[in-house]
């Protein structure tokens, strides 16, 4: 299936058909319930911020479009749901199971800005989202479209319908929270479950939502919980600035702290 070339169009006319059936929702559910579960998973596990199910006043759920399959299986596809970081992405999954997804880690996605995309989600346009045609292929290189499958390079995640919670207790990820925002760290704690490693390792998104009496705005922060809960204050916490192309700095942090790899033997 081919779509560059027209891919605003379809994308808007599939948002119309959306908001229609959207309106008949009325109250929003987090357990996906699409065609696609194993495309699900790998959007989830892929994307910082990504909760699998969004609300706005137009939208109900996430969406969700198969784009393009290579001759191997591969599949590339669209995932929009309303939030500040990664809104829309172009993913490529590289193959799945019954039971399991596989997909490349951190580079089998790219994302649009969302400033402009939000208001137009509000409005229910969507005119803008064009990736452009070397971002994409690039996309496909680096995750060797059309190319044998490679399994030594691929990490591999249960196929699900919702997102987990994480590991992570509410007392603790009040402490990260204050330790990751600082100054910013006043009012409710936002704290987005990202991943899991091997080895018990997880990591969380931390934010901090626009305060209107205090002119403050959003912040956020990437904090690497050890299995037991406790987080490095110096390495395992970054600040994250970019919200949209945070591919390489994420692979750089988790690299940092033994992502995937065993744990230090403890007398």
């Amino acid at each position: 299936m081919k779509i560059l070339k027209n891919t605003a169009m379809i994308i808007s006319a599939g948002l119309i058909t959306v908001m229609i059936l959207s309106a008949c929702v009325r109250f929003p559910d987090d357990h996906y319930s699409g065609d696609y579960p194993e495309l699900f998973t790998v959007a989830v596990y892929s994307l910082l911020g990504a909760k699998g199910h969004s609300v706005t006043e137009i939208f109900h759920e996430i969406i969700l479009w198969v784009i393009d399959e290579d001759s191997y299986g591969r599949v590339m596809f669209l995932y929009i749901e309303p939030r500040a970081t990664s809104t829309i992405s172009l993913i490529i999954s590289q193959s799945s199971s019954d039971t399991h997804v596989y997909f490349y880690p951190h580079f089998n996605f790219i994302s649009a800005p969302s400033d402009e995309l939000i208001s137009e989600f509000e409005r229910g346009i969507l005119t803008n989202v064009i990736f452009p045609e070397d971002l994409v292929a690039d996309l496909k290189e680096r995750n060797d479209w059309n190319q044998p499958l490679n399994f030594e390079r691929v990490v591999r995640a249960a196929i699900i319908r919702t997102k987990p919670t994480g590991p992570i207790n509410r007392r603790t990820l009040r402490e990260a929270h204050f330790a990751a925002l600082g100054d910013y760290a006043r009012g409710h704690v936002l704290a987005q479950f990202f991943t899991i490693d091997n080895y018990g390792r997880s990591i969380y998104l931390f934010s901090r939502v626009p305060n209107s009496f205090a002119n403050i705005n959003n912040h956020f922060a990437v904090v690497l919980f050890q299995p037991d809960g406790t987080f490095d204050e110096d390495i395992g916490i970054m600040a994250l600035t970019e919200l949209f192309h945070y591919q390489e700095i994420l692979k750089e942090f988790m690299e940092l702290n033994g992502w995937n790899q065993p744990l230090p033997h403890r007398p």
